[in-house]
């Protein structure tokens, strides 16, 4: 009997112990939902030795204060931070290295994220519907997608360090967005570019000439954007891949677009000469050393191509309807266009 009461004793501390364990060790495979300031609080007290967690949600009408998070240094899935009316900054995420989704949504009085600027979020990043948040900054690397919608007071969205954005990258609705100065090392979208409904953004002219777009550009209803010609959006545009529409003057359509691309390309393609101009039967094209041909109309369709010219090119247009069409040649990696009058 004695040595069953020592049995069970030992059992029975052996189970506090790892009871205590679980409470105080990492807690990799959990996930949290915070509703209260008090749910924060416990999990300081009860988890006060974890650092790793798999998930944490938070939301909650009288949440002010995140510091019980403060020993946290990385999530494994998700970290949302949404319909929170009374939290105004992010203080203690400041020890927070990565998590896979990053998201800030409709936080009434949330005026500072900088707690998160070395978050490293590599999955999603959604800042959306935050009333007063002026500025959002994050040195990420290489994300699946970025949203940033519906922030009317936003004026810097920062991504400095952000090289590829693997699938969509949205920009709406942000009324005091001006400028997108700080996305200039973005190299790549995977997917599709939409920017609609920024009211006071004015120029898109910081993108890296780097930057790529695999599938679509989609560029509309911004009332003050009158520069959009980015390289990026050019190849777009040539590639039959663009939708422009509601901008500011320059950037009304893609027609009107495609004559600002031409004037940022090269013109020092050697030896080349193009005639007659205005032209009713035959363009000619001479000069071209083993050269890609393309013609395009004004909206960006290309009517014509011919790949390793070498010489003469002559490129009958007796079928073609009156206006404006566009000749682009590429000769050893320099690119000369041109317009030419049908008549």
């Amino acid at each position: 009997m004695k040595n069953l009461i020592h049995i069970t004793l030992f059992s029975l501390i052996s189970l506090v112990a790892s009871f205590q364990t679980k409470l105080n060790g990492q807690c990799e495979n959990t996930s949290f939902y915070f509703r209260t300031q008090t749910d924060l609080n416990n999990f300081y007290r009860n988890y006060s030795s974890c650092t790793t967690v798999y998930g944490i949600i938070i939301e909650g009408t009288n949440i002010v204060d995140l510091t019980p998070l403060r020993n946290i240094t990385s999530i494994r899935a998700y970290l949302i931070i949404r319909n929170c009316p009374l939290l105004s900054t992010l203080n203690g995420l400041g020890n927070l290295t990565s998590t896979e989704t990053f998201g800030l949504i409709n936080n009434d009085i949330m005026t500072n994220a900088s707690s998160v600027q070395n978050l490293n979020v590599y999955g999603t990043l959604n800042i959306v519907d935050n009333a007063i948040l002026q500025s959002f900054v994050n040195n990420t690397i290489n994300l699946i997608n970025a949203r940033v919608e519906l922030n009317p007071k936003l004026t810097r969205i920062a991504l400095p360090k952000a090289k590829v954005i693997s699938n969509d990258l949205t920009i709406y609705n942000n009324n005091s967005l001006t400028r997108l100065d700080e996305l200039t090392n973005l190299i790549k979208v995977g997917n599709v570019l939409f920017i609609a409904n920024n009211f006071y953004l004015f120029s898109l002219m910081n993108f890296s000439s780097s930057l790529r777009i695999a599938n679509e550009v989609i560029i509309t209803n911004n009332a003050k954007l009158s520069y959009c010609e980015a390289a990026a959006v050019c190849e777009r545009i040539f590639a039959g891949r663009a939708t422009i529409s509601g901008n500011g003057a320059r950037c009304t359509s893609v027609s009107k677009v495609v004559t600002y691309c031409f004037s940022r390309t090269r013109d020092d393609v050697s030896e080349i000469n193009i005639y007659p101009n205005p032209v009713r039967d035959m363009i000619n094209i001479e000069g071209l050393q083993y050269a890609q041909v393309s013609v395009y109309s004004t909206d960006g369709v290309m009517m014509r191509e011919f790949n390793n010219v070498n010489g003469i090119l002559r490129i009958e247009t007796s079928n073609w309807n009156p206006g404006i069409y566009i000749i682009k040649i590429s000769d050893n990696d320099a690119t000369l266009t041109k317009q030419i009058a049908v008549q």
